[in-house]
This record gives structure tokens, sequence and C-alpha cells, in this order.
């Protein structure tokens, strides 16, 4: 009997969904995003729905980022390792110039959540401590930089080194994107996001007054 009453419990709602679903195909533009928020909004105040959701749904997209996931945390310890030996370097030296300040600035701001990007944290610091090994470079300070990179014969820098996971990283990041825009829980994450946009902004600007990641709201994650 309760096997009866579930089947027709969800038989039920999937024809509130449909109906809902049709309502709002042919609206103009902000109709249908609206539609397309009130249709989240009834999945997720259904708990036969939002069972699903938590099970298969978020089951798959964990499996399909635990390589991604796994390279992130590799990545996050070789910047952090990274950070201490060009800082300490820098410092240990006394080395200073108005661009070499800027530009351990510019990682300080990444790295305390100043500084806000589309970019993952990792990738964001990873990308400004390339910038500093750069600057040394750029001050002749060649022996610095040979530790942090690969440079040319004419001592131009050829590829960093210090994160030697970043490659892996990146390929399985786009990866990732692609795999999303074929997935159910890709789709999902799209259309949730509309949700966010218009049923909780509110709660969403608060939220990312106090994120270090501010600007990723449309992040794969």
């Amino acid at each position: 009997m309760t096997m009866t009453r579930e089947k027709v419990s969800v038989a039920t709602l999937r024809k509130r969904l449909e109906r809902r679903y049709h309502s709002f195909l042919d609206l103009d533009e902000a109709g249908f995003f609206r539609g397309v928020a009130d249709y989240v909004k009834a999945i997720l105040e259904s708990p036969v729905f939002q069972k699903i959701i938590e099970t298969d749904v978020e089951q798959e997209r964990l499996k399909d980022r635990a390589a991604f996931d796994k390279l992130t945390d590799q990545l996050r310890k070789e910047v952090q390792e990274a950070a201490r030996a060009i800082l300490g370097e820098i410092q240990k030296r006394n080395i200073q110039s108005p661009a070499l300040d800027e530009a351990v600035k510019e990682y300080d701001g990444y790295k305390t959540g100043r500084i806000q990007s589309s970019l993952h944290q990792e990738e964001g610091e990873y990308s400004e401590l390339c910038g500093v090994v750069r600057v040394l470079n750029e001050m002749g300070l060649h022996d610095v930089a040979a530790s942090f990179a690969t440079l040319d014969e004419s001592r131009l820098i050829k590829t960093y080194t210090f994160c030697p996971s970043y490659e892996a990283w990146d390929r399985e990041k786009e990866r990732l994107k692609e795999r999303r825009d074929h997935t159910v829980w890709g789709s999902w994450l799209d259309l949730h996001l509309v949700y966010r946009v218009i049923h909780r902004w509110r709660e969403e600007w608060q939220e990312l007054q106090v994120r270090r990641d501010t600007l990723r709201i449309l992040d794969l994650v």
C-alpha cells in the first residue's frame, strides 16, 4: 500500500511539474525565467524530488569531479609551498622594487580575498605567483627565477615549474566544464542558478559580501 501511494504521489507530482513546465515555455524572457525559477522551487519543496536530487544527481556530480577535487588538493599544497619558497627568497635576499612590491601585493590580494575573481582560489594564487617570478626574472635575478621556472637561452621564461600538477589540474577543469554541459547535474546547476537569482537574490547578495570567491556564482561546482 505504501509503495502504491508513493507511486501515485510521484505520478501526481510529475504531472504538476509538467503543467508548470509547459506554462512558461512561450512566455517572454522575463516570464520564462520566472517560470524556470518557480519550476525549480516546486522541485525543492517536494521531499520526493529533493531526495532524487540529493542522491542520484548529487552523487553523479561528486563522482564526475572526484579527480578534479584530488588534483585541487594537490595544487593547493603546491601553491602554498611555492609561496613560502618564493616569498621567503625575496625576504632572505631583501629584494625590493616597485614592480615586485606590486606583484606580491596582487598575490596577497588573491590569498586574502581582497581581490575577487572568477578564477578558482588556487588558480588565482598560482597566476599571481607566476607574476612574482616573472618580475624577478625581469629584474635580472635569473638565478632566483630559475628555481621556479625554466628559462630559454635568452633567459626568458618558458614554463613555470613550481606547481607540477597545474597542467593536469587545468586539463581536468576543462574536461569537467565540458562534462557539465552533457549531464543531469550540470543542467540542474543551471536551473538552480536561475532559482537563486530570482527567489534568493537577497540571501545570495549577503553571502557574496563575505565569500572570498565573490564572482564565482557561475562556477562549475
